[in-house]
């Protein structure tokens, strides 16, 4: 709850009723919630994550986000 954390976003086609405010999980571990979804054109929703900064760390620059 009061962990420092990082932004990361990523774009989606489809979010399935994903809200803000919902768990990120990273190798099935809470690591962060859903800030906020962006509608950013008719086939494309962008997702900003606020996670964990000492979790972030694990993450590698070519995840893939579902």
């Amino acid at each position: 709850m009061f962990n420092e954390t990082i932004k990361i976003s990523a774009v989606f086609k489809n979010v399935n009723g994903l809200q803000p405010g919902n768990n990120v999980r990273f190798s099935g571990i809470n690591v962060g919630t859903v800030k906020e979804i962006i509608i950013v054109n008719d086939s494309l929703i962008k997702v900003d994550m606020l996670i964990e900064e000492d979790i972030a760390s694990h993450i590698k620059k070519d995840a893939v986000a579902s």
